[in-house]
């Protein structure tokens, strides 16, 4: 199993709720929709200060092949386009197996 972590700084962070109510659905309803997609959850970062982001995205994967298909699938990559890029500062990503 491939696990997937994202975390994301927004541009606007006082936009946060809207954000997460526009993103939070529709990423989740990937699960089902892309092969090896095991799991996804969008998770609401506290605003705290020992905190560097906003908003993560948990995703457990099949395999590392999973992982690529999920990365170039329309639908995800229609949701980076339409809901994350446009309103993330920052990005970070680790990858590992489980």
């Amino acid at each position: 199993m491939i696990k997937h972590l994202v975390v994301w700084t927004l541009k606007a962070p006082e936009e946060k709720a809207a954000r997460l109510a526009s993103f939070k659905p529709r990423a989740e309803a990937l699960v089902g929709r892309i092969p090896g997609l095991r799991y996804l959850e969008v998770i609401d970062g506290l605003p705290l200060e020992s905190s560097s982001g906003d908003i993560a995205l948990y995703a457990e994967f099949d395999d590392l092949e999973a992982l690529t298909t999920y990365q170039k699938h329309p639908l995800h990559v229609a949701l980076g386009d339409e809901e994350v890029k446009p309103f993330v500062a920052n990005r970070r990503a680790l990858d590992w197996q489980a």
